[in-house]
């Protein structure tokens, strides 16, 4: 949310996607209750729906518009009637730098294996479960076992 107020972010910076107005959005209860409070006491009473695990909730069909979903909604099911929207807007657009370009036939040329390190959030929510060095030793040797030759990572 702070990022998307700001207007910062992988969506503006990479893939140039129209982003909401963030005067549209709620004020966020932990940035000020009596703001909240005031957009909800004058005649804004949108529907609030928090993700209730992280499979696909079918009563999502039913909500309609002028509903606030808060969680990760992972289920493609989500976003099937616009999965041709999504895959257009995500198609990376060509690069920008010559470093970008050298980059990409480095990888294009190679075995290359992609490897996301999630840290910030997962470590201080909760709601995340960390998993411990043995098991990310496991798993890249999982990987390198399936993979031919020596990859680049």
């Amino acid at each position: 949310r702070g990022a998307l107020r700001r207007g910062e972010g992988v969506l503006t910076r990479v893939f140039d996607l129209p982003l909401a107005d963030p005067g549209a959005l709620p004020p966020a209860k932990h940035d000020g209750f009596l703001a909240y409070a005031l957009w909800r006491g004058f005649g804004r009473h949108p529907r609030f729906r928090r993700e209730r695990g992280l499979g696909y909730n079918p009563a999502f069909d039913g909500w309609g518009d002028d509903t606030y979903l808060h969680g990760y909604w992972q289920s493609e099911r989500y976003f099937a009637e616009i999965g041709d929207v999504i895959r257009r807007d995500f198609t990376f657009p060509a690069f920008s730098t010559p470093q970008n370009a050298e980059m990409a036939a480095r990888i294009a040329e190679t075995t290359a294996i992609a490897l996301h390190v999630r840290r910030g959030d997962y470590l201080t929510l909760g709601a995340h479960v960390l998993c411990d060095q043995a098991y990310y030793d496991a798993a890249l040797a999982r990987v390198l076992d399936g993979v031919k030759g020596t990859p680049t990572v």
